[in-house]
């Protein structure tokens, strides 16, 4: 399998030593599995390293594969518009009797996971809080649009940065993706992990303003946050 490079990052790439597999991970394969970040020249990257032992079947679950298949769902979900980290590099080598893989991922200046804001929530205010919301409803509805279901979610995988008054959000580590074929079954099952994840720092309330801004006009959502386990009532709505 020949290495992919973004094109339209290949010179830059090149430029800071990073189409290098060796530069990338230089005691391959000792390390195992690694997610970290990269700084280069006015930029920031999220390196992920795996390895596992050679494969005997056609689609083996760690190494090479497990990375094959975050950037091929990556791809997938950039192509429908989905908010994700841009790929810009996948190589894979054989050392020894041990697959080895690297991914590169471009990350915009400023971004954290939700559970840094999570861990600052009680801190913020209501206006940022409601902002933060906004911003994850609108990135798990677009992912669910999309015909796609995380089936990994948890405020790791969920990315956010300030900008000005409002926050954006990004998608990653989504090589555990499917085709969202159970509908409303599916798009649940990846807020109840989120739910569970962020717990106990999201109540009704914040379920509510998410949720308002994650279902379509004609979805109600007092069946929803009811199954999440919440009531209208919880939110102090009136009735």
């Amino acid at each position: 399998m020949s290495d992919f490079i973004e094109p339209l990052a290949r010179l830059s790439l090149e430029a800071q030593g990073l189409t290098d597999f060796a530069a990338l991970w230089p005691e391959a394969p000792a390390g195992g599995e690694l997610s970290q970040l990269l700084f280069g020249e006015g930029s920031t990257y999220y390196l992920l390293r795996r390895s596992g032992p050679q494969p005997r079947r056609l689609w083996p679950l760690r190494g090479a594969a497990l990375l094959g298949r975050e950037r091929r769902q990556t791809q997938r979900a950039l192509a429908r518009q989905v908010p994700v980290l841009p790929v810009l590099l996948h190589a894979e080598r054989q050392v020894g009797s041990v697959r080895c893989a690297v991914l590169l991922l471009q990350v915009p200046e400023g971004l954290r996971p939700l559970s840094d804001w999570l861990a600052e929530w009680a801190s913020l205010e209501p206006r940022r809080q409601h902002a933060l919301l906004r911003a994850c409803g609108e990135a798990l509805r677009s992912l669910h649009a999309a015909r796609l279901r995380h089936a990994a979610l948890s405020p790791a995988t969920l990315l956010l940065r300030a900008e000005g008054a409002r926050f954006e959000a990004f998608l990653c580590h989504l090589q555990h993706s499917r085709a969202l074929w159970r509908g409303r079954r599916d798009r649940l099952r990846d807020l109840q992990a989120l739910q569970q994840h962020s717990a106990p720092c999201w109540g009704a309330r914040e379920w509510q303003h998410l949720l308002g801004c994650y279902l379509d006009e004609f979805e109600r959502l007092d069946r929803w946050l009811q199954a999440l386990g919440w009531t209208l009532a919880d939110t102090g709505a009136r009735g």
